[in-house]
């Protein structure tokens, strides 16, 4: 007898190499993981669906996101509405305003319902997924955007494991230090998105030499991030390096420099603010998990699924590791354009 494994390794294999209806133009390099497992992701080339003929292209999707506040998830979304226009189907969206916000998304998940939504796109604001998630996946395809959530309810994960985000910083940090090394970390609310992945990974891998002295954990906002470190350098010396989410990077630079210090700055994911501060020079790294690409990654799984089709447990695009020296390396499918606005709705005409 043929072990169920095998017909489940011979369908991703068939859906990464695709068929005659993909785009033979087309390649995304992409990894592929399993949620909530220390496995190494496998490197694999994704190729996208064709365009859809007007028989199929009726497919109306809804994304939830967290927020839009920060050009991380707006990237996201560029990408998923650059994805639906380009296939012909109508893209709804929608952002709860922060992590703190699950009665809001929940409300938002029941709009996607009512307006009748055939697939679901979430970037959960929780690991632990309520109820009506539960039950609005048993009726329709719901996929995780981003952020890890709880084994057994969506249909598959878009987005990069946080754990290897961890791990890349974690080298960065090993690469630099040559003396021992006193780190804070900044990461951003540590119990929402990926951040507790990311913070387990860098930790791990670690050298003796490195030490992380402080996490500072709060909500993605300027204000509350700029609090965070006036209070700390108020009462401790200056660390070696600060590791920080984008929003804090953002912070960071211009706080330090108002203080005269210098600090080597890390941050845990990209933004147009990261961006800026590499090519200044006043970052020496940033994490890419190509934001574009992950929208344009769920919307290609969002319809397979529509399709009938069986998907990856999570897919993903390379983590690239970027640096002043690296950043004309960057490509087009990290970050939104600078003009980009958010479209809530859209549809083909």
């Amino acid at each position: 007898m043929i072990p169920t494994s095998f017909y489940q390794a011979t369908t991703l294999a068939l859906i990464l190499l695709s068929s005659s209806s993909a785009a033979a133009s087309e390649r995304w390099p992409a990894q592929t993981w399993q949620p909530g497992q220390d496995k190494p992701a496998s490197a694999s080339q994704w190729q996208p669906l064709a365009r859809l003929d007007d028989t199929e292209a009726h497919y109306r999707l809804c994304a939830l996101y967290p927020h839009l506040k920060d050009s991380y998830w707006l990237s996201i979304h560029a990408g998923m509405l650059e994805q639906a226009q380009a296939m012909g189907v109508a893209l709804i969206s929608m952002d709860a305003g922060g992590y703190q916000q699950l009665d809001t998304q929940l409300d938002q998940l029941a709009e996607c319902e009512r307006l009748q939504a055939d697939a679901i796109l979430l970037g959960s604001v929780s690991y632990r997924l309520s109820e009506p998630v539960k039950a609005a996946a048993r009726q329709r395809p719901v996929l995780a955007i981003v952020n890890e959530v709880e084994p057994g309810v969506v249909r598959s994960t878009i987005g990069v494991p946080w754990l290897a985000m961890g791990q890349n910083l974690a080298r960065q940090l090993n690469q630099i230090a040559a003396q021992p090394l006193q780190v804070l970390l900044m990461l951003g609310p540590v119990t929402r998105g990926g951040n507790a992945f990311l913070s387990r990974g860098l930790k791990s891998d670690l050298q003796p030499n490195v030490t992380v002295i402080d996490a500072l954990s709060g909500e993605n906002s300027l204000a509350i991030q700029r609090r965070l470190l006036r209070q700390y350098l108020a009462a401790h010396p200056a660390p070696d390096v600060i590791v920080c989410g984008a929003v804090c990077a953002e912070m960071a630079m211009a706080e330090l420099e108002t203080r005269g210090l210098s600090v080597p700055i890390l941050s845990s994911y990209f933004s147009h603010a990261v961006y800026q501060g590499l090519k200044q020079q006043r970052l020496i790294m940033a994490n890419s998990d190509q934001m574009k690409l992950q929208g344009r990654m769920a919307v290609d799984l969002a319809l397979r699924a529509l399709q009938g089709e069986t998907l990856p447990a999570a897919l993903g695009p390379e983590i690239l590791t970027v640096t002043p020296a690296t950043l004309t390396e960057l490509g087009e499918e990290t970050l939104s354009a600078a003009d980009f606005r958010a479209q809530y709705r859209w549809q083909p005409e």
